[in-house]
């Protein structure tokens, strides 16, 4: 009787084992179906994860890495993260808003002397934060993403622009200098180069807090 009941245990788990596996294959089948259309119609390059409870349950890549020398998208290609940065520096800047050392509401001529006076006396860094700083945007030499130069350089070299409107008078989300300048703001507040400060303040602690 007891190895008829561990056979029917072991015929259970084999049954569920199995279900899971097919589960995982359809929705696997399915993902890819869908992800595989938006790439065939132009609107995807790049590589996709999903993962559910920190397993992953599909990988691939699509598109390409460079065009014109025909080179592949694959699992470990590196990709610009672009404005996905913005969520740390505005964490950075909350941060240091909660040890005191920023009010939001102060102009940013306080953090950044170095920076034209007739905007900076305008513009907080609640402005910058929200986008509604209303600097203009544009630059006739808009710097290079892989940029060696300290960021108060940067600052000074690309980003002393005029208002386009008067800030906090509207909306207009800003896709570099905003974000830049926060991170001038950070750096002059610190001491610190912006990257020693994320990872101090956000990618140390994370990586101490995973099991």
């Amino acid at each position: 009787m007891q190895n008829l009941n561990e056979l029917f245990c072991y015929a259970i788990l084999n049954l569920i084992i199995f279900q899971s596996i097919c589960f995982a294959q359809d929705i696997n089948n399915k993902l890819d179906k869908r992800i595989r259309n938006y790439a065939e119609s132009g609107h995807l390059n790049g590589v996709v994860l999903v993962a559910d409870n920190g397993e992953r349950v599909y990988l691939k890549a699509f598109g390409h890495a460079n065009y014109e020398w025909n080179i592949p998208n694959d699992k470990s290609t590196k990709f610009r993260i672009y404005s996905m940065s913005k969520q740390f520096t505005a964490l950075l800047i909350m941060q240091l808003v909660e040890a005191d050392k920023i009010d939001l509401h102060q102009v940013i001529s306080s953090y950044l002397p170095y920076y034209r006076k007739d905007v900076g006396r305008k513009v907080t860094v609640h402005h910058l934060l929200t986008h509604t700083h209303g600097i203009a945007e544009g630059s006739d030499h808009l710097p290079p993403f892989l940029v060696t130069e300290p960021t108060q350089q940067l600052v000074v070299k690309y980003f002393n622009n005029d208002l386009d409107f008067e800030p906090g008078s509207k909306f207009r989300y800003s896709g570099l200098l905003g974000y830049i300048l926060l991170g001038a703001i950070i750096e002059s507040v610190t001491g610190k180069s912006y990257e020693d400060v994320l990872q101090e303040n956000i990618l140390d602690p994370v990586g101490r807090s995973r099991p």
